[in-house]
């Protein structure tokens, strides 16, 4: 990489160090549950809002 990129790519810890979500969990969806026009999009929906509102789902 050059030494342009590199300094770009460049993150200062103390710009990151106050944001609570730095460590939040990942989690990993299969693609074609959202980037195909079919039923299966409704899957990938619904996988998402478990995710992201577990409480509703429980």
């Amino acid at each position: 990489m050059s030494e342009r990129l590199m300094e770009y790519l460049e993150v200062d810890p103390a710009t990151v160090a106050d944001r609570d979500w730095v460590d939040a969990p990942v989690h990993v969806v299969d693609d074609s549950l959202l980037n195909q026009p079919s039923p299966a999009l409704i899957d990938g929906v619904e996988r998402l809002a478990r995710l992201f509102h577990p409480e509703s789902y429980s």
